[in-house]
């Protein structure tokens, strides 16, 4: 399931994010629609999807010689600190970044360009994993 998205069927009530522990380090995943803001590590930490700042992949349908970037901005925010704006990559450094002793990895960004089309600014979905370092 997507943050701000309804439930899909099916899933109860599940809210989209899959965590374990890992030893003391706790790995999360989740989803997170472009706009929108999810709280994670037992809502210690809220993650905002800001925007697309560009999306160069290479398009479904086409054969590129490079797989092309996409670069997302997030906002990170934690009770008692400073919200810090950072952009993330999906091919190019930096793919994560750490804040307050959480790393943010971007594992995926949906949809992908089809030849002759980019998604629309509202369709994307981004992926990330939240791990706390120890």
């Amino acid at each position: 399931m997507i943050a701000g998205a309804p439930p899909v069927a099916g899933r109860g009530a599940w809210d989209g994010r899959a965590a374990q522990t890992m030893g003391a380090r706790l790995v999360e995943t989740v989803e997170v629609r472009v706009g929108r803001e999810v709280a994670v590590a037992e809502r210690r930490l809220k993650i905002k999807f800001v925007a697309v700042r560009e999306d160069s992949r290479c398009p479904e349908g086409v054969q590129c010689v490079w797989a092309g970037n996409a670069r997302v901005a997030l906002k990170l925010t934690r009770a008692r600190m400073r919200a810090a704006t950072v952009e993330l990559n999906t091919t190019t450094e930096p793919r994560e970044i750490t804040y307050a002793n959480y790393t943010i990895k971007l594992t995926n960004l949906a949809p992908r360009p089809v030849r002759d089309r980019q998604p629309k600014a509202r369709d994307y979905v981004a992926t990330f994993v939240v791990s706390k370092k120890n």
